[in-house]
């Protein structure tokens, strides 16, 4: 007798030797493992592609088991439910994900989401609406690799409220936390808050240690930072620090380390902030996600550099432009050069800076405030450097401006204590 989907997994499972939340990593929690095992949900091309990969298999070994079935939300297939499977359009949909899955993995974006867009709908044609939510999570988050932030909110509010959203709190956090990065890269700082709050509302009735509830509340920490509420920022730091310990995945870890090392930086203390970068270094695999990798390099060195630690930021900046270059998008590219800036002012070299300002300025993401904010803050403070008291002034102006429109009030307020003090007649 041919064995279920769930067995297979299940043995696949113990001869890899890994616990059910092991197996689901970062993107199933171990009880939806659990209910694949036992038959009790019914697996997508997506969830196959994705477990085959983690169990050292081939889809088509656990695919020709998941073809055999029953619908989702159904018992385990021959439960006195009806196979209606279309196992042609089945097919189809694994030759989809594998296809736009590998498209993704050579950088292909555009050819990415083509295929992430016809997997959704020959998806919805059968009725298939789990395939469906999957393919648009990939069109999503392609979008945003693409930078094209208002299609990939677009699409991911909308996969917020589908159905399989609504029955998974796991997956509405997923496509929140996802909407509120592409609201945070395109400079829209309120809404991204705001999208946040909700990821971290559909995480409550989760286990406190659940890798959802921790993606949620990374979501939130980052926004509370871009609009610079210090106080809100720690408040949420201390309930990461409380779980740290107790997360499962070591991706997960690396995450709420670099988070807790950007707190630490915050608060002053440059020994402990310097030492969690370096531990999240260790648990971010450059081998499986060298773009989080390298923009953890890149972060690193902007927060010694805001310490006014120069001592080691060019190591990184070196191992950021690495990465970036292999697979960063234009948005990561400006903050590293933005970065560079920084560092050649620290280094009291204003003209060096602004000659990489003005690459900077002249090549993108002017249209993003944050950017656009970042940007001419440092240039006030260089042209400062300078003597040119005027330019830093209409500067200092732009930046406090651009920060309002970013929604980052505090950092406003600050930039506009520089303009008034500039514009006091020196004595």
């Amino acid at each position: 007798m041919t064995s279920s989907f769930g067995e297979q997994v299940r043995a696949a499972r113990r001869r890899a030797g890994l616990s059910q939340a092991e197996l689901g990593g970062e993107r199933y929690s171990g009880s939806y493992v659990s209910h694949l095992e036992s038959g009790r949900r019914t697996p997508t091309p997506e969830l196959v592609a994705y477990l085959a990969e983690r169990l050292g298999c081939s889809p088509e070994e656990l695919g020709d088991a998941a073809s055999r079935s029953g619908p989702t939300g159904a018992g385990p297939a021959g439960a006195g439910t009806e196979d209606t499977t279309d196992h042609s359009s089945a097919a189809r949909l694994l030759v989809l994900q594998t296809r736009a899955r590998e498209a993704a993995r050579h950088g292909h974006h555009h050819q990415t989401v083509d295929l992430a867009r016809e997997g959704a709908a020959v998806a919805r044609d059968v009725g298939h609406d789990d395939a469906a939510w999957s393919f648009g999570l990939l069109e999503a988050e392609t979008l945003l690799q693409l930078e094209q932030y208002d299609a990939c909110v677009e699409v991911a509010t909308s996969l917020a409220s589908a159905a399989p959203a609504s029955a998974s709190p796991e997956l509405a956090v997923e496509a929140l936390a996802l909407a509120a990065r592409a609201l945070r890269a395109a400079g829209h700082l309120e809404e991204a808050l705001d999208r946040a709050e909700q990821a971290v509302e559909a995480s409550r009735t989760l286990e406190a240690s659940s890798p959802s509830r921790v993606l949620a509340l990374l979501t939130r920490l980052s926004s509370l930072g871009e609009l610079g509420r210090a106080s809100d920022v720690q408040r949420v730091g201390l309930e990461l620090a409380d779980l740290r310990d107790q997360v499962g995945s070591e991706h997960l870890r690396g995450q709420v380390a670099w988070a807790l090392g950007n707190l630490a930086f915050l608060r002053g203390d440059v020994t402990e902030g310097a030492a969690q970068h370096d531990l999240a270094a260790t648990l971010i695999s450059r081998e499986h996600d060298l773009r989080t990798w390298g923009r953890l390099a890149r972060a690193s060195a902007a927060m010694r550099l805001q310490a006014g630690v120069v001592a080691g930021v060019e190591r990184l900046l070196d191992d950021a432009r690495r990465a970036i270059e292999l697979v960063g998008n234009e948005g990561d590219r400006h903050e590293l050069e933005l970065t560079r800036a920084e560092l050649a002012f620290r280094r009291h070299d204003a003209a060096g800076a602004l000659a990489i300002l003005d690459v900077v300025e002249a090549v993108g993401n002017g249209d993003v405030p944050q950017a656009r904010a970042e940007a001419a803050w440092l240039r006030s403070r260089c042209l400062e450097q300078l003597g040119d008291a005027a330019g830093a002034r209409d500067a200092a102006r732009d930046a406090a401006l651009s920060f309002e429109r970013a929604g980052a009030l505090e950092r406003a307020v600050r930039a506009w204590r520089t303009h008034a003090r500039l514009e006091q007649p020196v004595s």
